[in-house]
């Protein structure tokens, strides 16, 4: 388990700032590069922010959070020259397999920095915890038997008895979930995981034509549907 130390950044960044930095514009009286921006949840369009208001989730990680923030930094902070590799076409030459390994990377750490994909680490953590407690109840009542007399030196004498050594035995699993010690290791296993599987695949570069814009989100990709004519429908 992640040791839990040091200090706990409240704003934890889903979005790299290195990634922010290629959407944002001058902001105004001086006030340094800037975002609009937008709400989905309430369809509203907010007022200008800096880099730093932006694309963050409190709490995010809430167990050995700043070690999880050193970790994501050590791919954001060989963000820039991989980005300017890009934007100049050289990412494809063959002295810079350093920087497209930094995108692959990249691309990693925003699938799994996510609060769509964390919201659903929690829901199978419970899911499993009920389960593997159903399943225990009725498959190990030998094993749950056992379990008693080596804690208490008595016999079990009836069912709620079975499931007061179950659930005391669960105490540390349940607090690894509360704590979110247990989604800490996961995305963290889960970026390892997939930055080793994308090392070495190839990247392709878009380059978005003069005088258009681009949107960023915090969700790994924006899906439109359209009607027969190609019209947008929403």
């Amino acid at each position: 388990m992640t040791p839990n130390v040091g200090s706990v950044p409240r704003r934890q960044h889903v979005v790299s700032r290195a990634i922010l930095n290629g959407f944002a514009a001058p902001g105004t009286s001086g006030g340094g590069w800037s975002l609009r921006p937008f709400n989905v949840a309430r369809n509203e369009v907010q007022r200008d922010r800096g880099l730093a208001g932006c694309a963050y989730v409190r709490d995010f990680i809430m167990y050995a959070a700043q070690s999880a923030e050193l970790a994501w930094k050590a791919v954001e902070d060989r963000l820039p020259p991989a980005i300017t590799a890009v934007r100049n076409g050289v990412l494809h030459a063959s002295p810079s397999s350093d920087l497209r390994d930094t995108i692959t990377d990249a691309i990693a750490l925003h699938f799994v920095r996510n609060p769509r994909l964390l919201r659903e680490e929690a829901r199978m953590a419970t899911q499993a915890t009920s389960d593997v407690r159903a399943r225990t109840l009725l498959e190990r009542e030998a094993l749950r038997r056992a379990e008693f007399v080596r804690r208490y030196k008595l016999f079990p004498a009836g069912p709620q008895a079975h499931e007061a050594v179950l659930d005391d035995a669960m105490i540390p699993w349940r607090e690894h979930i509360r704590s979110g010690a247990l989604a800490r290791v996961t995305l963290e296993s889960l970026f390892e995981r997939i930055r080793v599987g994308l090392r070495g695949l190839p990247i392709e570069v878009w380059h978005v034509p003069s005088n258009r814009e681009l949107l960023i989100s915090d969700n790994g990709a924006f899906t439109f549907a359209y009607s027969d004519n190609n019209s947008k429908s929403r």
